[in-house]
Formats: structure tokens, C-alpha cells, sequence
């Protein structure tokens, strides 16, 4: 994963939709360790950068959301894991729009 665009998002989405195998979980849980990865890094950048505080009150939140969608998929709870990305892509909807 090279960036946490909503395109990103809604593709992650899309498959832990169809993930019921212990192996798609493994991996489902290694594209959320990226999804987490980059969420934090768009945060740092965004304080480095001194961006807006509701940008980086944004970041942040996605941030958290990631973490807490990466929780869910690790308890093998894909529908939680999806509503918290959902709410990702509609944070990211609003900052890239």
C-alpha cells in the first residue's frame, strides 16, 4: 500500500468483506499494519508541515480509526473493522475534496 487514499480504503474494504479464512485474515492484518503505517506517517507529516489544526485533528482521528479497524481484524471482526474504515473514507472524502 503506497498511499491511504479512498481508493485504498474502499479496495481494503472490498476484501475484508470476502475474508473468512484464517490465511485472509493474516494477510487482511498485514494491509491494516500498512493502512496504520501510512495513517501515522500523513499525521506526522501534517505537524511537521504545520498544517491547519483541523487537518491534523483529521489526521489524527483517521489515524485512531485505523488502529481501532486493525483491532477489529485481529478479534476476526470484519464488520466493526469495516465501519471504522468507512469512517475513514468519508474523513478522507472531506480532505481531499
Amino acid at each position: 500500500m503506497d498511499d491511504l487514499s479512498v481508493r485504498t480504503l474502499i479496495n481494503l474494504v472490498e476484501r475484508l468483506e470476502s475474508t473468512v479464512e484464517m490465511e485472509q485474515f493474516i494477510f487482511r492484518e498485514a494491509e491494516m499494519d500498512d493502512a496504520f503505517r501510512q495513517a501515522d506517517m500523513d499525521l506526522r507529516v501534517a505537524i511537521r508541515e504545520q498544517l491547519s489544526p483541523d487537518v491534523i485533528a483529521s489526521l489524527e482521528k483517521v489515524r485512531n480509526l485505523v488502529f481501532a479497524a486493525h483491532d477489529f481484524v485481529g478479534l476476526g471482526q470484519t464488520v466493526e473493522a469495516i465501519r471504522e474504515l468507512n469512517t475513514v473514507i468519508g474523513i478522507k472524502v472531506g480532505l481531499e475534496g
